[in-house]
This record gives structure tokens, sequence and C-alpha cells, in this order.
């Protein structure tokens, strides 16, 4: 694999992307998933760290500190963008930049089973593990520097709506059309969203390869991501996207030819809606594989007894009888 200069590649897979990933939805369906495969000894190391919040939740929270100035330096974690042609499992770790999705998913969980880090650091390095999981089966999450994995791309809904960009229609637009083929009236959950996926994907009924292979796998379907639908061409050829600076990070405008912004058609959606409910389950599968090796690597032991703890903090006014009346208020 040829690359014209390492430095600017690893300033390109640094910049930080601007649409979040599988929006909340998305990313609480995969924590439902794995929570729901968890084996008793993972609940617990799970529990042991961050209590009974579920999955579903703590897998929403790294979007939502994403404007903390706390949290800045952990931008570069939801991604990992590499040249067209590269392999994930071959791309030599020297010519990576600092941090990317997989800093986290590799180094996590010897450091979460380890004593190196004290509670309030493992709850929001576990947190994060969780979200990214989720973010490196959103194919555009793994996709190309040059136009910030989709998010330079401009695409319509409709032939008279407002361009928006492609990377935020993966995240939610997709979504969205899954929850209108639910012909859900009311307001739709995220297990509302886990059952339309059970029902329409099956399982596989084990889970196989390293994270590195998930990567690749995942990459080999951003083809569909692009609304041309072509495998050979260069990102940076695409009349309908911008394109990154690799020096400068400005976004400039490159081939980008307002008229030939595309609108997404059926035939999209229906070749998009079934990859997304596929990732979202996989990401959630092997989510909790991992989780459940992690907690086999640590020293957590018993079960908490969740509903007991719930129950005992289901506080009640006190109607007593032989409670002191409160004075009547002066008119």
């Amino acid at each position: 694999m040829k690359i014209k200069s390492v430095g600017a590649l690893i300033c390109a897979l640094v910049y930080s992307h601007i649409a979040w990933s599988w929006g909340d939805l998305g990313h609480s369906a995969v924590g439902e998933i794995a929570e729901r495969n968890l084996t008793p000894k993972a609940k617990t190391f799970v529990q042991s760290i961050i209590g009974i919040e579920p999955l579903a939740i703590a897998a929403t929270w790294p979007d939502h500190v994403r404007d903390d100035k706390r949290f800045k330096g952990f931008t570069p974690y939801h991604f990992w963008d590499l040249p067209p042609g590269s392999s994930f499992a071959e791309f030599p770790d020297s010519q990576r930049g600092e941090r990317d999705a997989h800093t986290i998913v590799s180094q996590a969980p010897e450091l979460l089973v380890s004593d190196k880090l004290n509670i309030k650091q493992k709850q929001i390095l576990l947190r994060y593990f969780i979200h990214i999981l989720g973010d490196v089966h959103q194919p555009l999450h793994l996709g190309h520097p040059i136009d910030q994995g989709g998010n330079h791309c401009e695409v319509k809904m409709s032939a008279e709506a407002k361009p928006t960009n492609l990377h935020s229609v993966w995240d939610s637009q997709i979504i969205e059309k899954i929850k209108s083929k639910s012909k859900s009236t009311g307001y739709f959950t995220y297990n509302d969203l886990v059952s339309v996926i059970l029902k329409d994907v099956k399982a596989p009924r084990k889970v196989k390869g390293t994270p590195l292979e998930w990567y690749d796998e995942t990459r080999k379907l951003l083809v569909f991501a692009y609304p041309d639908g072509k495998e050979n061409v260069k990102p940076e050829d695409r009349p309908y996207c911008r394109q990154s600076d690799p020096v400068s990070h400005k976004k400039i405008d490159g081939k980008y030819d307002a008229t030939k912004v595309p609108v997404l058609d059926e035939k999209f959606f229906e070749t998009a809606i079934p990859l997304v409910e596929k990732q979202i389950l996989l990401g959630g599968l092997r989510l909790a594989h991992l989780l459940n090796k992690m907690a086999e690597n640590s020293n957590v032991t018993g079960h908490d007894d969740e509903q007991k703890i719930i129950s005992e903090i289901l506080i009640k006014n006190d109607l007593s009888a032989n409670r002191t009346p409160q004075s009547k208020p002066k008119k």
C-alpha cells in the first residue's frame, strides 16, 4: 500500500468528525442487545463499574459529552479512517495517529479489569468502550479521511429537500425509515427498534473473528453507503462530496458540483435498511462477547438483586393518620 504523506494521513485521522454515530436510538439498541446476551458474571462486572445503569443508556453518554471541553481529547476515538484499498488488519501501527477507535477497543479491556484506574476513570472508559463498539459498525465511521467519513458529502432526502450530509443519513435518517416501516404510532423506543431488528435479522449462533476483522468487514459496506454504489470510485472524484485539505484541514470544494447532489431513492433505502439492522445486531452481540470475556478475566464475585435495590428506594409519602397535621394557611 502506497501512502504519499504519512504526516498528512495522521492529521486527517485525528481531525474531528462532525456527525454523531447511529444516534441515540441506534446506540441504545446496540447496548440493549448486548445486555440481553451478558453472562451473569459479566452483568455483575458491568454493574461493579457503572451500577445498574442500562447499557442502552451508557451507550449514548459519549455523544452527549462531545461538547464538554473536558472530553475534547476523546473525539478521535469515535472513528478510524483509512485511505481506499487499505486493510485495518494489515495497517501498520507506525502510520496510525495517536488515537482512533481501535485504541479504545484493543486497550480498554485490560485496563477495565486491572487496578491501574480508579472507579471514576473506569466509569468513563467503560462507557466509551460500549459506545465505540457501536461506532465501528457504522460504515462511515471507518471511512475515507478525504471526505471525513461522508460528512463532506451532500445528498437529498427528496427532490424538494435541502441537502444534508451523507454521514447523518446513516446515523439517523435510515433509523427513522426503520421507525416508519414499523408503523409505530406512539413513542418509538430503543426496545421497539431491537424488536424490529430481531424480527428482520437472523442472529448468528456464535460471534466469530477479531475486532480488526470486524472493521474490515464493515469497511466492505462502504460501497453501499454512497448513493452512487460504485466500487472503484475514488472518494475525491465524487461530485457531491467536498474534501478535507490534508494540510490545513479546511473544507475545500475539490470536484464538488451542486447540480450533481443526488436524491436518495427507495432503492438506496431498500439496501441500506437491512445493512443498518444487521450492523446494529452484530455490534450488540460482539459487545456482549467482549464484555463476557472481560468478566472472565476479572475478580468480580456475587450478584446484586437489582429489583430489590430498585424497590427499596421507591419511597412513598407518609399518609399515616398519626402524622401532625399542617396548619392551614391564613386567608
